[in-house]
């Protein structure tokens, strides 16, 4: 079978899967992930049932996401964000997501963005229909999380393409005959710096970075 078929099998095994009143716009597939999109994010925002169903049903990892066309203008949304979470949570900053519809919050008290058994998130969710998230703000700034969060806001038309590209691989037939696994040293093992591991099999390479001395009293 191929990726197009596998995808298309897919697909109608999780429509017949999702409840029927569930309004799906389109289902993708990025890296081993199930993407399914809805115009109703609100039905299944409140907990990770359906989703956790599907994953255990398919097999795969599956997140459901809110329908690009449903989101609200993120600037207004993050007006209201900060209107709504009470002023000692602490906000550090809003970032926003718009290929997953979600906003993510970074505060210094971050239960308190949550509210009593997550009331406010849930209550967050279903006004601005972002998915909001919540983490703690780190206690020194870091400049990488930064530019993380500015490289996918830049490249995120180009972060797309390469998880469709893995998608696809990931759906290739399997080659008969013989398999096999070589994994090759690239540097030296145990030791802090230039150390990597290439993992190698008929179908695929995976370069795997370590760089890390776990037994060394000098690691940071």
């Amino acid at each position: 079978m191929n990726a197009d078929r596998l995808f298309d099998s897919l697909r109608e095994e999780v429509r017949r899967l999702m409840p029927d009143d569930l309004d799906i716009t389109s289902i993708e597939f990025e890296g081993p992930m199930v993407v399914v999109y809805t115009k109703e994010y609100d039905k299944v925002s409140g907990d990770n049932k359906t989703a956790r169903e599907l994953a255990q049903s398919l097999h795969k990892r599956v997140d459901i996401r809110p329908d690009p066309s449903t989101l609200s203008d993120s600037k207004i949304v993050e007006e209201r964000l900060r209107e709504l979470i009470p002023e000692e949570a602490g906000i550090f900053d809003i970032f926003f997501n718009d290929d997953t519809g979600e906003a993510v919050v970074e505060a210094i008290k971050p239960d308190v963005v949550k509210g009593s058994e997550g009331s406010l998130i849930l209550n967050l969710k279903q006004e601005t229909g972002w998915n909001v998230k919540v983490i703690r703000t780190p206690p020194i700034p870091s400049k990488t999380v930064a530019d993380v969060r500015g490289y996918l806001r830049t490249y995120k038309n180009e972060r797309h393409d390469m998880l469709s590209r893995v998608a696809r691989k990931l759906a290739r037939p399997m080659l008969g005959s013989e398999q096999w696994v070589r994994m090759t040293t690239m540097g030296g093992f145990r030791q802090i710096g230039r150390s990597a591991t290439l993992l190698t099999t008929r179908e695929s390479k995976i370069l795997i970075d370590c760089g890390l001395d776990p037994g060394s009293d000098d690691t940071p």
